[in-house]
């Protein structure tokens, strides 16, 4: 019985670890995502284009992980929004990339944001 117990304690331990470290790699995901939009904006600012791309194929990388790492059997709608959502974002990662568009940037940048509030622990 007291190893049943200390099993099921265990089982409980590392699930909460799992769900710590999932939420850590979110906002870390959101986080690089945010500096990653302000860098495009501060690069158009700056005129440098090159420092631009660069942002731009980072935010890109991590939307696709971000889309990758979505789980249907968690919660089917939420995982079809959030999909479509980084699809959108994606989107307009093209149309910033095609044209200087410092409203995209501010638009993905609130977006971010509300992610953010929506998924993370208020500290």
């Amino acid at each position: 019985m007291r190893s049943t117990a200390l099993s099921a304690y265990r089982a409980i331990h590392q699930a909460a670890e799992g769900r710590e470290a999932k939420i850590e790699l979110l906002e870390m995901l959101l986080d690089g995502l945010a500096a990653s939009l302000a860098g495009i904006r501060n690069a158009e600012l700056s005129g440098d284009s090159g420092a631009r791309q660069s942002h731009i194929v980072r935010a890109s990388r991590i939307l696709v992980g971000l889309e990758r790492a979505l789980d249907p059997r968690f919660n089917k709608e939420l995982t079809e929004n959030l999909g479509a959502l980084y699809k959108y974002f994606l989107r307009r990662l093209n149309r910033i990339s095609s044209q200087n568009a410092s409203n995209t940037v501010d638009e993905l940048l609130g977006y971010t944001n509300t992610l953010r509030s929506a998924f993370l622990p208020k500290n």
